[in-house]
């Protein structure tokens, strides 16, 4: 590719960088064609790139806490009111599509790892990318079990 695009220097970098990250979390949201199994890692990349932006918001959304209990407060309750869901669990949309996308990540990404990695030794630091997913998988699981429990503690609470 010669010469730049239309916007030029760094900020046409980071426009098209950010533009081409938008385009393929939507299309983790609608996809383009008939869902294939096969052996690319389209998939994966798409719901880690879904997921990379779920951590960005919730980071940002947990500053809430240095502005005060009222507005942290004002934070939690706005997500209490998403509560509406079509397919009868105990959560709103968003966590629902957050899950769907977090099983995803974490069934193709074992399935890649059994297919590719899984006959080369600990030693060759094949396996880091499966041991670090785990241990985060881990963490996020103690970390939902603790939010859910203190959610159910608290609702107990009140009656």
């Amino acid at each position: 590719m010669k010469g730049e695009g239309k916007i030029p220097g760094w900020w046409g970098a980071v426009f098209y960088m950010v533009l081409g990250f938008l385009k393929e979390i939507l299309y983790t949201i609608v996809p383009q064609k008939n869902v294939t199994f096969n052996g690319d890692r389209v998939g994966l990349t798409r719901s880690a790139m879904f997921l990379f932006v779920f951590i960005i918001i919730h980071a940002v959304g947990n500053l809430h806490v240095f502005l005060g209990p009222d507005d942290f407060n004002g934070y939690g309750y706005f997500y209490v009111r998403l509560y509406w869901t079509g397919f009868g669990l105990n959560a709103n949309i968003v966590e629902e599509y957050i899950l769907l996308a977090a099983v995803l990540h974490v069934v193709v990404a074992l399935k890649r790892t059994w297919d590719i990695s899984m006959s080369y030794s600990v030693a060759s630091g094949k396996l880091n990318l499966a041991f670090s997913g785990i241990t985060l998988l881990t963490f996020m699981m103690i970390h939902l079990y603790q939010l859910l429990d203190q959610n159910k503690k608290q609702r107990q609470s009140k009656f």
